[in-house]
Order: structure tokens, then sequence, then C-alpha cells
């Protein structure tokens, strides 16, 4: 589910300002994969929000890395290390496929929230995209 704050614009629309560098890091390089500690440890390091003094439980990050795969945000394999099993999460988009996601979800639920408006909607979208003809 994705839920907007319409008074910020971007990725902080939809995600906290930790997960924003999160997604970012993760999504820029696909080949990368990332273990849940790994993720721990440079949200608490490295973001500003570390650098501000906050710090994130290893907990949250699981949750918020389970949150971006159902979202099919990122992938999610398994490999073998020193203690055992690991999820490994890999980007499953680009930061671009991503925000289109946003808008495509974002839409799709206000069709469903709004059917009598649907068709006026998509008219209005695509009146938006036309050139107007020179005379």
């Amino acid at each position: 589910m994705v839920v907007i704050d319409t008074s910020k614009k971007g990725l902080l629309a939809v995600l906290k300002d930790w997960q924003v560098e999160v997604v970012e890091e993760i999504l820029k390089d696909a080949e990368k994969g990332w273990i849940s500690a790994e993720v721990t440890g440079f949200i608490n390091k490295k973001t500003a929000y570390s650098k501000a003094g906050g710090t994130i439980s290893r907990a949250s990050t699981i949750n918020f890395l389970a949150d971006m795969a159902k979202q099919g945000v990122i992938n999610v394999g398994e490999a073998t290390g020193k203690g055992g099993h690991h999820a490994v999460y890999h980007a499953a988009m680009t930061a671009q496929g991503y925000g289109a996601y946003i808008i495509k979800e974002v839409v799709e639920k206000i069709a469903e929230t709004f059917p009598e408006s649907k068709d006026a909607f998509i008219a209005a979208v695509e009146a938006s995209f036309k050139v107007e003809e020179k005379k």
C-alpha cells in the first residue's frame, strides 16, 4: 500500500527520509545484493538520519525490506553465509520505475474509489498530453 504525504515531494512523499536513502542505494546497483545487517549498518552509519543521531533497529529494517519486496521494488533471494541462510535483497526496478509504480498504484486506487469519475479523469489526462495545433 502506498501512502502519500501531499505536503512533500519525490520519494519523501511516500517514504521516511532514511527509507529514501536505502531505496536509492539499493536501486542504484541492481547487481549488488544486500543482507539486512548490511542495510541496517548503512542506515545507522551513512545516512543523514544517522548523522542527525537517529538509529533504526534491524527489525525495522527487515520490515521495511519486506514491504519493498511485497511492492516489487526489490527481489529477495537466499544465500548461505556465516550464521546460516540469509535473505539477500536486490533491486527489482530502477528509481524511475519505482516512481512509475507509485503513480500507477495511486491512479488505480483513485479510479477504484471514484469509478463514476474515472472516464472524466482519463479524458483530462489525455487532453493534457495533446499538442495544440497552430492555425
